[in-house]
């Protein structure tokens, strides 16, 4: 198996596993699935903290962004937007001290809880910077190689 065919098999796996984990996610943000309280209420509650407007952003972004990562489709802006949103939970998800205090303190659960969205957003600026792969839309839609053949 050559090296192109394998880094767009390793992208395909990323953009489903975010893109898997993170529909869950902004399904509950979005719709109330899965336990979650939907849009409205998800707004209202983040809204106390970051306001309506960037609120909404989040939510989109989590729930459309899934969507785009595990379709490959727009990869690159989808990426990015998740890959913001989750930095900005890691921050949300500190205590005062910040990661490394919680690391030098042994705080296993504040630790824990920032952890989460810091992997999730890594990988996400990954497939940022990687794109969407063979295996994508993005490559079937925009790729001047998949209109020759």
């Amino acid at each position: 198996m050559n090296a192109d065919r394998l880094a767009s098999i390793g992208n395909l796996i990323a953009r489903l596993t975010v893109g898997g984990i993170l529909i869950w996610y902004g399904s509950q943000k979005m719709l109330g699935a899965f336990g979650g309280h939907g849009f409205s209420a998800t707004v209202e509650a983040m809204g106390q903290r970051y306001g309506t407007l960037l609120a909404t952003l989040s939510i989109l972004a989590e729930f459309f962004g899934s969507l785009a990562l595990i379709f490959g489709f727009l990869t690159r802006l989808a990426a990015v937007g998740i890959a913001v949103n989750m930095f900005v939970a890691t921050s949300a998800s500190l205590p005062d001290g910040g990661l490394m205090h919680a690391l030098a303190t042994g705080s296993v659960m504040d630790a824990n809880r920032a952890l989460y969205p810091l992997a999730l957003g890594l990988s996400a600026l990954a497939i940022a910077f990687t794109g969407a792969g063979a295996y994508s839309l993005d490559r079937k839609l925009f790729s001047k190689r998949s209109r020759r053949g």
